[in-house]
């Protein structure tokens, strides 16, 4: 008797294994756990949506570096604009029409004083700013 359900048994697996390949599905992983049986069944395109979540991931953090960047880019032509407009703009005044925090402005001057973009002429209190002509300026 006992081998007549093995036997039973066995050709069940086989029906499974026949019944998920006909379909094109991978075969549910069987396992021996906590005294009994554990299957678990894979979705047909488990590989796919894991690839997909991957470039989701990467395409997401390529963008949000490639809109910083853009953002970056703006601002710092803004930044040169208003200076063109008003050569003696202080800081927190590009901050408020920029709307964006001071440190985002100190940053962003620093950044075209070391590309040789503008430079400082005179005092903090009194002074202005001076766009360098260069070819390839902004």
């Amino acid at each position: 008797m006992n081998k007549v359900f093995i036997e039973s048994w066995g050709r069940g697996y086989e029906k499974i294994k026949n019944g998920f390949e006909s379909v094109g599905l991978p075969m549910p992983k069987i396992e021996s756990a906590d005294g009994g049986v554990r299957v678990t069944f894979l979705r047909k395109n488990y590989g796919n949506i894991q690839a997909e979540q991957e470039n989701k991931t990467t395409n997401t953090t390529k963008s949000r570096v490639k809109s910083r960047v853009k953002s970056r880019v703006k601002s710092r032509v803004k930044i040169i604009s208003l200076i063109k407009e008003k050569p003696d703009i202080t800081q927190i005044e590009l901050a408020e029409k920029l709307q964006v925090s001071i440190k985002t402005i100190e940053k962003n001057i620093k950044l075209l004083k070391d590309n040789e973009i503008i430079r400082r002429v005179g005092p903090d209190k009194g002074g202005y700013w001076e766009i360098i002509e260069k070819d390839n300026n902004v």
